[in-house]
């Protein structure tokens, strides 16, 4: 891997360590931005097919009485 013949010593001309920090930092905000398509998508998906909240009635009831028929806590 140290061999120059090899492109083991320094950088090729033309580019630096400046450019390849770039490079990295470039795609660094590339997968940024995808994760957050990707997961904006994953949600809008899931709040169309399912729904992301209970019906307020259910809410207002409980969702351990309304899922499972039984009370959590004692009141």
């Amino acid at each position: 891997f140290a061999a120059s013949s090899l492109g083991g010593v320094g950088f090729v001309d033309g580019v630096t360590m400046g450019h390849q920090v770039m490079v990295q930092l470039e795609s660094i905000a590339i997968t940024v931005v995808w994760s957050g398509v990707v997961a904006f998508v994953g949600y809008k998906l899931a709040d169309i097919l399912v729904g992301l909240r209970v019906p307020e009635e259910q809410e207002r009831e409980g969702l351990d009485v309304n899922s499972h028929g039984e009370n959590a806590y004692n009141a």
